[in-house]
């Protein structure tokens, strides 16, 4: 499985852009570029390490790496998610997909299908909100029944997010000093996390 993770990463450098994506760790039916993520548990070991890769127009390949969680063995996670639908100007982009099909991951596997729609910028909120995205699905596993999930843009290159993920509320502060990098905090379920994330300027 590791040499199979490595395959998606070498992967990452040579294929075209992606059309799905996560937000933490729901799925969202957004267009992503491609992308390399490592975050690190500051209270333990643990750490994860994701790829997400596009092979065509409307589909995705994730790889995602657990390594140092209590009571679990290392594992490699493979999943996939295609966009059935783009996100439109009055309809939301719709996505169908399944990850960690062997079911080896700490997580399990996860069938899912999932909505993401913009929200235009209303008067009362304030300026400094921007490209607010709203997320929402149904699935299987750890991701059984109702999961959502919001982003926003902030000024000087920060993004907030918060998602729910069926059975624990996670939040992340991100921060892009340079476009291809995003330095990320995020709490999953309470335990913080750090780490970054490397998305193709491509």
């Amino acid at each position: 499985m590791k040499r199979l993770l490595g395959a998606v990463l070498l992967a990452l450098v040579m294929c075209a852009p992606a059309h799905a994506d996560k937000l933490i760790w729901i799925p969202t039916a957004e267009i992503s570029k491609l992308s390399a993520e490592f975050m690190k548990d500051t209270s333990g070991d643990a750490d994860v390490i994701t790829a997400q890769l596009g092979f065509s127009k409307g589909f995705e390949l994730m790889g995602r790496r657990y390594s140092g969680f209590p009571h679990e063995s290392d594992a490699t996670e493979i999943g996939g998610e295609l966009q059935v639908l783009p996100e439109g100007f009055a309809t939301p982009g719709l996505a169908l997909g399944a990850w960690d099909i062997a079911g080896e991951s700490p997580r399990g596997r996860r069938l899912f299908a999932v909505v993401t729609q913009t929200v235009p910028v209303v008067n009362w909120l304030p300026l400094w909100f921007k490209n607010i995205k709203l997320h929402a699905g149904l699935g299987s596993g750890s991701l059984a029944g109702l999961f959502f999930g919001a982003q926003t843009s902030l000024p000087f290159g920060f993004t907030l997010a918060a998602e729910f993920d069926t059975s624990r509320t996670n939040f992340g502060l991100w921060w892009s000093p340079i476009k291809p990098l995003r330095l990320k905090a995020e709490s999953w379920g309470g335990d913080f996390t750090i780490g970054a994330q490397f998305v193709s300027p491509l």
